[in-house]
């Protein structure tokens, strides 16, 4: 049996959700567990230009240029692609900021002192965080871990801590409501 080991491919396979944001040409950082500490960099070389419809993920061929041999074919690797947002200048949000109630989910913004509960749409799941798809903008001021008993129009006041994101980040700046 032979293997060419320079250049390697590397076959991943890339959630739908991120499916979007891979492009041919692409650098990605591969890491081997028997070499602890070394990223190798490998790019982007084509994909199967489909999403696989039993396991909704996008095939995607890395190539890894591997001069030295330091690795071999074969081998199982942890690869790092480097995700550029979704693309929509989507804001990201804690979780715990959500509130959900018959009517659909909400965020509780201040505004003047007084509370709107305005609607929203979940673009992904990021686990402590969520990504809007729509209905915050940046210089929105949020409630984190609002009381269900929060209502349209009640009053609050607002303190932003010192270390609160400066607008314009892709995401919103953390304050607590009082």
């Amino acid at each position: 049996t032979m293997a060419k080991s320079d250049p390697l491919r590397v076959h991943i396979y890339v959630p739908q959700g991120y499916s979007t944001q891979i492009k041919t040409g692409d650098k990605v950082g591969i890491t081997l567990t028997e070499i602890p500490g070394k990223i190798f960099e490998g790019s982007i070389a084509r994909t199967a230009g489909a999403i696989d419809t039993l396991t909704r993920t996008l095939q995607v061929v890395v190539d890894l240029p591997n001069p030295n041999g330091e690795l071999l074919p074969g081998a199982y690797v942890q690869v790092a692609v480097k995700a550029n947002g979704s693309g929509t200048g989507a804001l990201t949000i804690p979780s715990n900021a959500l509130l959900f109630r018959p009517e659909g989910t909400r965020v509780a913004i201040v505004n003047d002192g007084k509370v709107h509960l305005q609607p929203v749409v979940i673009g992904r799941e990021l686990g402590v965080d969520v990504e809007l798809a729509s209905g915050v903008k940046a210089q929105d001021k949020l409630i984190i871990n609002p009381s269900d008993s929060l209502s349209e129009g009640d009053a609050v006041s607002v303190i932003v801590p010192k270390d609160a994101k400066p607008a314009g980040s892709n995401t919103v700046p953390k304050g607590k409501a009082s």
